[in-house]
């Protein structure tokens, strides 16, 4: 597995003319070129071994992020999800104005692309700015509310594959972070008290610049994969 590079060049993709397809015959081509349908499309590319590793991101959004991901990290799978179809259609619009052939989405819920995935073959996992569901009776539609959804991520990981989590809603992260992440026997993180508010060159998303905007403060974290050796 190669190493993780911490510092994340920052390119300007707000400048990129993504309203420029306006065919919706080429537009319907170019979203099934980076469409993944079933199981066995992925498990093909896979085989290919064509890529040094496997990043996934839960919630694309507007692409932003997972552009600059693939982008910088040409030799990785770059895999990601939205259970918005519209969105999922907006990354896709992102990834053909860059040309990009380390990327392909889903609509749909993450856990099921999740599934998808061999075990231990995952080396980074993305969740930006999810919907916090504020609501009480709505904290069940989180996607750390389920364990099993966190046993997911982690079963999918390599060793010392890593998870990522980033949000503006402080209840949710600490919810997240102190029952969930450090609590799990195979994770750690580097973090003192588990999270910090500043994570050098980490790839903004539509998101963050919005929330920053309003002077919200951002939390940060990641965990490792342990052996269970």
């Amino acid at each position: 597995m190669s190493h993780f590079r911490i510092f994340f060049p920052f390119f300007p993709f707000f400048s990129l003319n993504l309203s420029s397809m306006r065919n919706p015959k080429l537009e319907t081509e170019i979203f099934e070129q980076y469409l993944l349908k079933t199981p066995l499309e992925l498990e093909k590319i896979l085989s290919d071994q064509i890529y040094q590793g496997i990043y996934f991101e839960l919630g694309c959004g507007n692409g932003q992020f997972t552009a600059q991901l693939a982008l910088e990290h040409a030799n990785q799978l770059v895999l990601a999800c939205d259970i918005d179809h519209v969105r999922v259609r907006k990354t896709v619009k992102r990834a053909a104005a860059l040309n990009l052939s380390n990327f392909y989405g889903r609509p749909g819920r993450g856990e099921e692309f999740l599934s998808w995935l061999p075990n231990a073959s995952l080396d980074r996992f993305y969740i930006n700015f999810p919907d916090p569901w504020p609501k009480k009776r709505h904290h069940k539609r989180r996607f750390f509310y389920d364990i099993a959804n966190l046993n997911t991520v982690i079963e999918k990981l390599k060793p010392q594959g890593r998870l990522y989590f980033a949000t503006d809603h402080e209840e949710y992260f600490f919810f997240a972070l102190k029952e969930r992440l450090m609590t799990h026997p195979l994770l750690a993180t580097p973090f003192e008290g588990g999270y910090t508010h500043q994570m050098a060159g980490y790839y903004t998303t539509l998101y963050e610049e919005k929330f920053r905007n309003e002077g919200k403060e951002i939390y940060y974290t990641y965990f490792e994969k342990i052996s269970s050796n």
